[in-house]
């Protein structure tokens, strides 16, 4: 029985047929690239799934609830779709999830009303170019093992969270445009952040003066 299936980068067009849904032995699905349209269907039949790739594509609507019954998700990758709405509260349930692409999409809501902290073995989050609100979640900061961090250009507003500095691995964030304020407080907030080598925070903290030398000493 068939248990991987990619057939990215083939520009393909129409509608995912709602017997991949059946196909329940799947364990790698990918229609990466291509120019599929319509929704996620029912995904909950594919509960031996442990990557989901359909990014690059023209996917609408929301992710289903079901999400949480793939119990053995280890890669979610939707970046650059249409994928609207919040993240379902029950993504949380899928535990093993190593990487979620959700970057360039039209998502929305706050994110502190979702909890990442049952994301333990999470290396790698894009959030990027969507409409979240609100402030940055706190449960993040329980992912300890998020290597990658992308929340760019979105419309979150207030100060970094010293709890950030528990993220040890982290060696990627970017939050650019965010409207972040008070640049000598996150600067000395990160340099906790002993492995991170890319720090993308341009088009935030209008019009503040820099700190000077020694209040940002340590990267």
């Amino acid at each position: 029985m068939l248990t991987s299936l990619n057939a990215g980068y083939n520009h393909l067009s129409g509608a995912l047929p709602d017997e991949i849904f059946n196909m329940t032995l799947l364990k790698h699905l990918s229609f990466s690239k291509n120019q599929l349209e319509g929704s996620l269907g029912d995904i909950s039949k594919h509960r031996n799934l442990a990557i989901l790739d359909l990014g690059g594509n023209v996917i609408r609507g929301s992710i289903p609830d079901s999400i949480g019954e793939l119990k053995g998700l280890q890669e979610l990758q939707l970046g650059h779709n249409n994928v609207s709405g919040e993240l379902p509260s029950t993504l949380g349930n899928c535990t093993d999830l190593r990487s979620i692409n959700l970057g360039c999409n039209n998502f929305s809501g706050e994110l502190t009303g979702f909890n990442f902290s049952t994301l333990t073995n999470l290396k790698s989050l894009d959030l990027m170019r969507n409409n979240f609100n609100g402030t940055f979640p706190e449960s993040i900061y329980s992912c300890s093992n998020l290597t990658a961090l992308r929340l760019s250009n979105n419309r979150f507003q207030g100060q970094l969270s010293e709890r950030i500095s528990n993220l040890k691995h982290l060696s990627f964030l970017s939050l650019v445009n965010s409207s972040l304020r008070n640049i000598t407080s996150a600067l000395q907030i990160l340099r906790n952040c002993r492995n991170l080598n890319t720090l993308l925070i341009g088009k935030n903290f209008m019009h503040e003066a820099m700190p000077e030398d020694n209040r940002i000493d340590g990267f």
